[in-house]
Formats: structure tokens, sequence, C-alpha cells
């Protein structure tokens, strides 16, 4: 691999710091490098612009490997990932790019032995095939529905966003195993008229990480929902010795509470 190490890290400006590091056998010197970032780990990546609206452009030779991201995060629940794209000089349309990292995603060897057991439990025993459609947050704004002066949707069933607002609402569908509990119904004593027959618990790995508003379409029967509540498992990245702690928390697993999307909805015509 041509990236040894790439980490991301949260500021205490609540900015994302972005490190990088070349493996040995490719001379640092002869590439240039553009940082990528998205809200979605599979598509939709932007390149990360100056002032002019022109890439951010690192020169190997000059450096530092290292560029902060100053974008605030107000969504907490929302997830940056960053990829590195290093272009060969003396050859453009020569480039290599990096795995998807995001803060949080540095492990050590407890984390990835219980997301293995996981993911192997529900890939052959627990779990049934599903799409992940996630939700964006942000983009060019809907022709249709959507109103500046307001900042808000005017239509209640728009069929160009599917009511999320943004021109292009939703991101590409991501396959993965999702296990559904046996027990459907849900308990909310501050919720009435609620039809527990709709809302269902289910649980994730890891990977996609999901929010409010994502979609979730199981293949076998085809029964759309969307997700209403998530909650995540987590454990902090272990001390290596006395002088450096514990560090930030990686995320287990996702326990998600969805309610089904009936054809009537408008999120059913995705």
């Amino acid at each position: 691999m041509i990236f040894e190490t790439v980490e991301v890290l949260k500021t205490t400006e609540n900015y994302h710091y972005i490190e990088w590091q070349m493996d040995q056998h490719y001379p640092v010197d002869d590439y240039n490098f553009q940082i990528y970032w998205s809200n979605d780990d599979k598509s939709q990546f932007l390149a990360i612009l100056d002032s002019l609206n022109h890439p951010i452009v690192i020169d190997g030779s000059i450096g530092p490997l290292v560029y902060t991201h100053q974008r605030f995060q107000y969504d907490f629940n929302q997830s940056f990932y960053y990829k590195i794209r290093a272009i060969l000089k003396n050859n453009p349309s020569e480039f290599f790019e990096s795995d998807v990292m995001f803060a949080g995603a540095e492990s050590d060897g407890i984390h990835k032995t219980i997301v293995f057991n996981e993911v192997t439990l529900y890939r052959n025993y627990a779990a049934e095939q599903c799409k992940i459609i996630k939700r964006k947050t942000w983009g060019a704004r809907c022709s249709t529905c959507w109103s500046p002066y307001r900042r808000q949707s005017v239509l209640s069933h728009c069929s160009v966003c599917n009511n999320t607002g943004f021109l292009v609402g939703y991101y590409s569908p991501i396959i993965t195993q999702l296990s559904v509990d046996s027990d459907p119904k849900k308990n909310d004593p501050q919720q009435t008229g609620e039809d527990p027959t709709t809302i269902k618990r289910s649980r994730l790995p890891n990977y996609p990480i999901v929010r409010d508003k994502d979609l979730i379409i199981t293949t076998g029967d085809n029964k759309r929902y969307k997700i209403i509540n998530v909650e995540t498992t987590k454990l902090p990245r272990l001390s290596v010795n006395s002088q450096v702690l514990s560090r930030q928390n990686y995320i287990l697993s996702q326990l998600i509470t969805m309610e089904e999307v009936f054809s009537s909805d408008q999120e059913f015509s995705i």
C-alpha cells in the first residue's frame, strides 16, 4: 500500500485534523496530495477547497503531510469521512487513494476481535441482508419544494428530493447484514397513538455508521424502514503504557430503533 498510515482526529476547536504517512518505498517528493471528504464513506466525496474554491494541494516535497479541515460539526451524530489522493507530479493522470478514515476509526486488537466475531455472527447465522441508504444533510437545495425565505420545505410530498430538502437527497446504498429483534414492540410512555407493530429494534455492527432518518431496506421482503433512534456500544482505545492513557471511544455496534415506511410515504418511492 502506498499509504502507511492515515489518521483523523477532532481538535479542541471542533475541527478535523488529518495526518498521513507514505510507505517508505514511494518517494514522497514525487507526489502532490489532495484531501477529499464526505458524510458517506462510499460516495460523493468532494475535494477540500481554499477561499478561491480551488482544491487544496499539498506538495510532498514541502509538506508537512497534515491538514486541518476547519469545518464546524454542529450535529455530532454525523460522521465526516476523509481520504487522501496522492497524485504523481510528472504524470497527474496517475494517482492513488488511501482507505477512508474518520475520527475515532483507530482501534486496537480487542476492538477488532469483538467486531470480527459480531460481523461473522451476522453474516452467517443471525441476520439478514439489507441496504442502508444514508440521508444527506448538505448540498444543493431542492428547486421544487425548498423555500429560501422560510428556510424549509413547503411541500409535504416532494417527488424530486423525497422530502429531504436537497436536490440529491440520499447517498448510494450500502449492503450489510441486519439483526432484527424478535419482539417488535417499543414502549414509549411519552408518545401517544403509536402502532407498536411498525416499530422494530435491530442491531448493526460498526459499519456503516448510521443516524436518524437514514433508511433500511431488507432485501428478502423489500420492506423499508426509517431509523428513528440510534444507540451505540463503545470501548475506549486501550492505553499503551502509564504515560499514554486510554484514548477516544471506538464504536463496536449500533442498536437501532426503526419505523416501517409504508407505500403511501414519500420515502418509499426512492
